[in-house]
C-alpha cells in the first residue's frame, strides 16, 4: 500500500462499484456460480478451515489466474504465497483449488460448470507438476511449507 492510498478518499458508491466489478470478474455467471463454487469447496476441501476461508482461497487463486500481465500474476502469487492462511491447507487442497479455478475460468456457459471428476483429474496432475514448483517458490521466499 502506498502512502497516497492512506489519504485517498473514495465514496461509498465507488467502493461498492469496485466490489461489484470484482464480483463480476470472479463470478461472471452470478450467484449460481458462487453457490456452485461454495458447494464444491465445502464438499471437497478437507483442510480444517472455515467455509469462508475456502472461498477466500478460491477467489484469491482465481484472481491471480485472471491477472493479465505476467508481472501482476507474479506479484499476486507472491502475496498469496506469503499469506498466513495458506499454511493451513493440505497439498491436495491447494492442487484442488488451483484446478477448480483453472477449469472455472475456461467454462464458457452458465450451465456448464466443471464437474468434480474433471477438477480431481487436473488436481492430481497439479500435485505432480504445479505443487512442487509452488512449494519451492514459497519455501525460498517465506519458509512456510
Amino acid at each position: 500500500m502506498a502512502i497516497k492510498d492512506l489519504f485517498e478518499v473514495t465514496s461509498k458508491e465507488e467502493r461498492e462499484e469496485r466490489s461489484r466489478n470484482f464480483e463480476r470478474k470472479i463470478f461472471p455467471f452470478g450467484d449460481r456460480q458462487r453457490k456452485w463454487a461454495t458447494s464444491m469447496l465445502n464438499d471437497n476441501i478437507k483442510s480444517r478451515i472455515s467455509d469462508n476461508e475456502k472461498l477466500y482461497h478460491f477467489i484469491n487463486i482465481k484472481s491471480i489466474k485472471l491477472e493479465e500481465s505476467a508481472i501482476s500474476k507474479e506479484k499476486a502469487l507472491d502475496k498469496w504465497c506469503k499469506g498466513f492462511l495458506k499454511k493451513t491447507l493440505a497439498d491436495s487442497d491447494v492442487a484442488f483449488l488451483f484446478a477448480m479455478a483453472e477449469l472455472d475460468i475456461i467454462s464458457s456457459k452458465e450451465d456448464e460448470f466443471p464437474d468434480l471428476a474433471s477438477i480431481l483429474a487436473l488436481a492430481r496432475e497439479y500435485e505432480t507438476s504445479l505443487l512442487p514448483e509452488l512449494k519451492q517458490r514459497c519455501k525460498k521466499k517465506y519458509i512456510f511449507f
